[in-house]
């Protein structure tokens, strides 16, 4: 029986969790509400506004344009390298990386284009990254305690863009909290790579992994010891729809902000400019 949670989150598509029936933003159209709903529980969707509707393989099939194949390779389980929390490790060591290995992975070895997106050794170093033997760069995250606890692959081109170690929850982690100390404040970004571009720049920072703050989230992001929130969610319809939830989310218990980029920029971290970037941060607009 195929793990539909496990098969849509591969693809990018966080599942709420507790939850059997949910809505998300249709990929077929430019939707600006969520009316794509998806039952995983009896593997189906449907787009109210008029996409189609069918199995979730349909679905998956249509979304990233795979053929059969291709489409097997996705809903078929991989082994886990993720830690099992509720089992006694063999290596209690605590060496960290070595307790999710990725086969393959290399620390410290870096494919090429990360480097032509602007990225130094030294920060890539300071993450812990490495790459793959398809080239991909290899991210490993930790939990505020600084523990392991998976790992997310960034492909050059490949689609999905993004690939996390098997059953890790991203609703359940803030990328880069591990590294943060008392500061005035805390920029908040969608990826990882956006809050890696920010450090490299002096500017402390996090990733929820996605267009969406889950509660969860929002109380670890209270949790930090900083007096100001920044939110630096993309440019587009899902980043603002993201920017106005994590502000409600937080109302009332922190201090909040979000950027607005120029038009010609996508994320932060496309902004090469450190005078820019520094900018657009500083004319930041309070809610």
């Amino acid at each position: 029986m195929i793990d539909w949670i496990e098969a849509l989150e591969k693809v990018g598509i966080d599942v709420p969790l507790g939850t059997d029936e949910f809505s998300v933003i249709c990929p077929f159209h430019d939707d600006k509400v969520a009316s794509c709903a998806i039952n995983v529980d009896k593997g189906v969707w449907i787009c109210f506004a008029g996409c189609g509707q069918g199995s979730l393989k349909t679905f998956l099939r249509k979304h990233l344009n795979y053929n059969d194949i291709q489409l097997t390779e996705v809903l078929t389980p991989k082994p886990s390298y993720s830690i099992d929390i509720f089992d006694e490790p063999e290596n209690t060591s605590n060496d960290g990386i070595n307790d999710v290995l990725i086969p393959e992975f290399v620390e410290g070895i870096f494919p090429k284009w990360i480097y032509d997106r602007g990225f130094t050794s030294n920060v890539l170093k300071s993450w812990g990254c490495g790459t793959n033997k398809w080239n991909d760069l290899i991210i490993p995250i930790h939990n505020m305690k600084n523990e392991l606890i998976g790992w997310v692959s960034r492909r050059q081109q490949a689609i999905p863009k993004y690939m996390y170690s098997y059953k890790f929850q991203k609703s359940k982690t803030l990328f880069g909290a591990n590294k943060i100390k008392d500061n005035h404040f805390i920029c908040v970004t969608e990826g990882a790579l956006d809050t890696m571009w920010l450090s490299q720049h002096g500017i402390n920072s996090v990733a929820i992994l996605g267009a969406t703050m889950s509660e969860t989230q929002t109380n670890l992001l209270r949790s930090l010891k900083v007096e100001e929130i920044i939110f630096c969610f993309d440019n587009d319809v899902a980043g603002q729809r993201a920017t106005d939830k994590a502000i409600s989310l937080l109302a009332g218990s922190a201090l909040t902000s979000f950027i607005s980029l120029p038009t010609e920029y996508k994320d932060v971290q496309e902004i090469k400019n450190e005078a820019l970037l520094t900018e657009v941060i500083a004319n930041r607009s309070f809610f």
